[in-house]
């Protein structure tokens, strides 16, 4: 049978869709640093700890500001050692999978303190970030300047006698995506006889290294190419240059680049062209930022803040339980994953189950499996949503949501979603709470496609 033929027949209906809040989500990062982008997220080092392993190198694995700090954290990969964070970083030691390290701390309080991550210009292009706008590490806000000019300096140092290649990393501590966006640090050739030549440059991962990076590319799927050069800066010494690198533009053709839950990104500094090894150039105000989110059935990114989650079962962290978090947790389903914040019943399986409880239960949406418009009933409204849509067995493989009839979240709209909400028994009873008599599931399964084939007679009639 042709359901679509069948539905066409139907008399034109008014469906009434629920809308998800629009209520907006708290900045993490401040005007006029965010841009405009309220989701936007940081971290950074205005500090650089030595390594008291070694003689020279910096081994620093604590960010001086993070603005994803979240006492309450939510996910799988968000309980950080010290605290809650969605984003956490190392420099040096640690780093990647040679963990560079530089030549170490550069106490000197006369250059490389200035009042921005990265570039002058905030809040614009090229969207440097003022240091007062990222929380703290611990939360903080507002946020101070660790490093003022004459007063007190750390810098990271390169020479060569101590290193000349220096490596940082970034990890997606929670269970969104991260876009990562830019790259903002200061640099400074220190006098006519230091390195003169500045590459960042990103290391690609190595599964049987001590560090497996995974920095992927949104076009193709594929993992950034070892050494791809990010930035490369040439100096007049003595100088300082403030920069914010654009990852993706630096890649060929441009394309966004994500980091999946749990996974990082390795990055390296490269001095090159110096003269004599005492010389020291350095680099001081280092931040990466981006944004969190996840990918909409139609492969779009979605951004949200993670730190705003903080209702069970508002995997997009708008505020409410809404059509978007039944979608999400359907395809965490269908990927296989076991994310902590969507496994609702606790039992470590993130499966059907939970998407039961998602639908049906009074602490969540209080629905019935087949309320494809979420109006708070399964009825006939539910069946002109669904069909309308046309994707009742297209051959298509995995391509339909909630509201185009996959009530049995795997992707497919057939019959054995009918089975599905005909078990379940809401047809035609009202909203959840309703107390009124009503026939069994299997009589309202009985009588529903004994409707379907009176419409089959009817179009064959005419």
């Amino acid at each position: 049978m042709n359901f679509r033929v069948f539905f066409q027949l139907l008399p034109l209906v008014t469906v009434v869709m629920i809308v998800a809040s629009t209520s907006p989500v708290h900045a993490q990062v401040g005007e006029p640093s965010n841009g405009g982008n309220s989701l936007l997220h940081a971290i950074g080092w205005q500090t650089f700890a030595p390594d008291p392993n070694i003689s020279f190198g910096i081994s620093d694995r604590t960010p001086d500001s993070n603005s994803t700090f979240d006492v309450t954290p939510v996910g799988t990969h968000a309980g950080v050692p010290g605290g809650g964070v969605y984003l956490s970083g190392i420099i040096g030691s640690g780093a990647s999978i040679q963990g560079q390290d530089g030549a170490g701390e550069s106490k000197n309080n006369r250059f490389l303190q200035g009042p921005t991550f990265g570039s002058s210009t905030v809040g614009s292009a090229p969207f440097g970030l003022n240091i007062v706008d990222v929380p703290e590490a611990d939360g903080t806000f507002p946020a101070a300047r660790q490093n003022m000019q004459e007063v007190s300096g750390s810098s990271w140092r390169f020479k060569q006698d101590g290193g000349l290649v220096g490596d940082f990393s970034i990890k997606n501590e929670s269970d969104y995506i991260f876009r990562l966006e830019r790259i903002h640090f200061d640099a400074r050739s220190g006098n006519e006889n230091s390195a003169v030549d500045l590459e960042l440059v990103y290391l690609a991962g190595n599964p049987d290294g001590v560090v497996d990076a995974n920095l992927i590319r949104a076009d193709n799927g594929n993992e950034l190419q070892n050494l791809k050069v990010i930035s490369a800066l040439t100096f007049d010494p003595p100088e300082v240059k403030n920069k914010t690198v654009s990852v993706a533009a630096a890649l060929s053709p441009a394309t966004a680049v994500r980091l999946g839950p749990g996974d990082l990104a390795s990055f390296r500094f490269r001095w090159t062209n110096q003269w004599t090894p005492f010389a020291e150039s350095q680099i001081d105000n280092l931040a990466i930022s981006g944004t969190f989110g996840f990918l909409d059935p139609n492969n779009s990114f979605v951004g949200i803040d993670p730190v705003a989650v903080n209702l069970s079962g508002d995997f997009d962290g708008n505020g409410t339980l809404d059509l978007q978090d039944v979608n999400l947790l359907s395809e965490v389903i269908q990927a296989g994953r076991n994310p902590d914040s969507y496994d609702l019943n606790t039992d470590s399986f993130v499966n059907f189950d939970d998407f039961k409880l998602l639908i049906e239960d009074v602490n969540y949406l209080n629905t019935w499996i087949g309320d494809s418009n979420l109006d708070g009933q399964f009825d006939s409204s539910d069946f002109v949503t669904v069909f309308t849509a046309g994707e009742f067995e297209d051959g298509l493989p995995v391509n339909s949501t909630w509201q185009t009839g996959d009530w049995n979240s795997d992707g497919e709209f057939d019959s054995s979603d009918f089975v599905t909400a005909f078990i379940a028994g809401g047809f035609e009873r009202g909203n959840r709470n309703a107390q009124e008599a009503v026939p069994e599931p299997s009589s309202i399964f009985l009588l529903f496609w004994g409707f379907l084939w009176g419409l089959a007679l009817r179009h064959r009639n005419e």
